[in-house]
């Protein structure tokens, strides 16, 4: 997409969280309400600001060129003692509270792309507790052009337009020491879409985003 990161970011804390107007993505102004979520939270530094991604970016950091070891950070723990959020939780957030539509299979469509819910600036979400390692993996996995669990290849669910994974992977409590950085992704799609060099494996054109 043409988001920049730190839109991705939210300030989230507590085990009932508060939807920050900083979770919003998108051009228009006043915005109310946002959708597309990713059932992911981030506890961040309460007196940080969307300009540094509340404590995650460092001064003059660009993701769109710059490359940072220290900034490629674990979003959904395998260890409930490695988050804030409190026993048996993993940093993953419940939609579906309302719907009564909740659960793993909830957080793997939306992972995926598949789930589309929508909440206002103001609202509060819930917390999915336990790991749902199998679920959180299906539903990333799509985004990476690997159908192998319950969500069908079929059109419905599009990979992403590039889909290379690092050489090397990150792993907790180490620095990264992979080749893959959003800068890279940016630029390697770039080159795929204009007809440049590129890995022509890893990109699914139009059948992706």
């Amino acid at each position: 997409t043409d988001m920049g990161i730190s839109q991705y970011m939210s300030a989230v804390f507590g085990i009932v969280k508060n939807v920050s107007a900083s979770a919003v993505a998108g051009r228009s102004a006043a915005i109310a309400y946002t959708c597309n979520l990713t059932p992911i939270a981030m506890c961040g530094d309460p007196n940080g600001t969307v300009e540094d991604a509340w404590g995650y970016r460092l001064p003059g950091y660009d993701p769109n060129v710059d490359m940072d070891p220290s900034l490629v950070h674990e979003l959904k723990v395998g260890d409930q003692n490695n988050t804030d959020m409190g026993p048996v939780n993993f940093q993953l957030l419940d939609f579906g509270q309302a719907t009564g539509n909740s659960g793993a299979a909830l957080v793997r469509d939306a992972l995926s792309g598949a789930y589309n819910g929508c909440a206002s600036i103001g609202d509060t979400v819930t917390t999915k507790p336990g790991n749902s390692a199998g679920p959180v993996a299906q539903g990333l996995n799509v985004r990476l052009n690997d159908f192998s669990g319950p969500i069908k290849n079929d059109g419905t669910v599009l990979p992403d337009k590039y889909v290379r994974e690092p050489d090397v992977l990150a792993e907790t409590d180490a620095e990264y020491a992979g080749d893959l950085y959003y800068a890279n992704y940016r630029q390697e799609l770039s080159s795929c879409e204009s007809g440049g060099a590129c890995d022509g494996s890893s990109y699914t054109g139009d059948g992706g985003l």
